[in-house]
């Protein structure tokens, strides 16, 4: 009986050492399997992504993209986080209906993602083969997958060409977002009405604090604008001398110009106080009022179009009113302050242009009786901001006589013809933009012609009668 015994707690005792021995051999397997993936997946990752892995890096990189596509970016991760599960893990407990739908899942998505290209695929397809067969999509796959990173390689071409053949491209979207959400939820232990009604309940209660912050937000808002806003004026400033004023009632601002002044440049800035307000505050120019002189409606004066420049360009005579605006901000009031601009009629001058003499001499002007002569006259200062106050066709000429080398006795406008000593005077007429000139008179001669005389006499033989010549 006490052999009996000794020989049972013998062959326990060995037992239990077996049972030992091979739960250590299983668990080093697990290890080296473990860390055999993780390297695989460390050295996928540098190949797939960093490409410094030298020949064989470059033919595992285009193998795994004609495989998986865009997916061979993510296969290396997997596989370093699979490895890590098995190296830590004490034993390898799988649950088989978990690891079906995990799966289900992961080769869905590898679908979804392979319907992004599928029209490119096919076409790919089609430039080396009559139809689009199960077998040349897949190849296709792969070297689209190879070429160009995308879609999801050879494994996409095998489950999404059949999926696509039996329920058609929208069927098999359908299919795979409704077994990936499934899956989600039956991962998660989730209940679609439950979760239906937590998001519903989440959205309405989202959108309740988002009025909410949004209203609380307004109001403080406004009462911070309120409490914060200060009073802004605007002052302004040129380089003109002729800017005249403060700004105040007493003494507004002011500038008087002649039509044919350079463009000039009036400057506004925002103050509260002394004090300057930030340059976030936008000052813009604007004509607010325009009266010409004449009744023709046009501008007095222009501004750049686009309003932010206080240069001003005068076109006409008559006055106008630009008003400088500051636009309000956060911390300040809104503030506008104008101007006057009273534009005077310009002053032009006109200068006789005489006809060239006979003899060339440009300073005599002396012509020959008979010789028909063309006066014309220069304008200098009329028509220079405004082409319609051009002085063209504005001219006229007065006559005189010469009274022992000054001008003498008014003739008229009609140009004399008789030999004789002259003066003529070029007389620019004005208008409501330019006054009325006269130019300085010139002195010019019309010589006598020389008379020549020409006798023929009676051929013949002399017969004691007359005859004329």
């Amino acid at each position: 009986m006490a052999t009996a015994k000794k020989t049972s707690r013998a062959t326990s005792r060995k037992g239990g050492a077996g049972a030992k021995k091979k739960a250590q051999a299983s668990g080093a397997t697990q290890e080296i399997i473990g860390f055999a993936l993780m390297v695989l997946g460390i050295f996928s990752f540098v190949a797939v992504v960093m490409g410094g892995a030298g020949l064989l890096g470059e033919s595992i990189a285009g193998v795994m993209f004609g495989l998986f596509g865009l997916g061979a970016y993510v296969v290396p991760l997997l596989l370093v986080c699979i490895g890590w599960i098995v190296l830590i893990a004490k034993r390898m407990r799988l649950h088989p209906g978990k690891l079906a739908l995990t799966s289900v899942t992961v080769l869905m998505l590898f679908v979804i993602n392979h319907l992004v290209v599928d029209g490119r695929v096919q076409q790919t397809v089609l430039e080396t083969r009559e139809s689009v067969g199960y077998w040349g999509y897949i190849v296709g796959s792969y070297a689209y997958g190879q070429a160009h990173h995308v879609g999801s390689g050879a494994l996409g071409g095998i489950l999404t060409f059949p999926a696509r053949a039996l329920l058609g491209a929208v069927g098999c979207w359908i299919l795979t977002i409704a077994l990936i959400v499934g899956c989600v939820f039956v991962l998660g232990k989730l209940s679609m009405r439950s979760t239906a009604q937590k998001v519903s309940e989440a959205a309405v209660s989202t959108s309740r604090r988002v009025r909410e912050s949004a209203r609380t937000h307004s109001q403080e808002r406004a009462l911070r604008q309120e409490m914060r806003r200060a009073e802004q004026t605007v002052k302004l400033e040129s380089e003109d001398e002729a800017f005249q004023g403060d700004g105040s009632a007493d003494n507004p601002y002011s500038i008087t110009k002649t039509l044919g002044d350079s463009a000039f440049t009036v400057t506004g800035e925002g103050y509260v106080g002394n004090s300057q307000t930030p340059s976030e505050a936008q000052i813009t120019y604007a004509v607010t009022k325009s009266i010409p002189s004449d009744s023709s409606g046009k501008p007095v004066v222009s501004l750049p179009a686009e309003g932010t420049s206080g240069t001003v360009t005068l076109l006409r005579a008559g006055s106008a009113v630009i008003t400088v605006t500051a636009a309000d901000s956060r911390d300040y009031d809104k503030a506008e302050v104008s101007y006057t601009i009273t534009v005077k009629q310009g002053k032009p001058e006109v200068d006789v242009v005489m006809p060239a003499d006979g003899d060339g001499d440009d300073t005599a002007y002396t012509y020959t009786f008979g010789t028909p002569l063309e006066f014309k006259a220069e304008v200098t200062g009329a028509g220079a901001a405004d082409p319609s106050t051009d002085a063209e066709g504005s001219i006229t000429y007065q006559f005189y006589r010469d009274n022992n080398g000054v001008k003498g006795e008014l003739i008229g406008t009609d140009q004399p013809t008789a030999a004789g000593v002259y003066w003529v005077e070029a007389v620019y007429a004005g208008d409501s933009n330019y006054e009325k000139d006269v130019s300085s008179p010139v002195k010019f001669t019309i010589s006598t012609s020389a008379l020549e005389v020409k006798i023929s006499g009676h051929s013949g033989e002399y017969d004691g009668k007359e005859y004329g010549v």
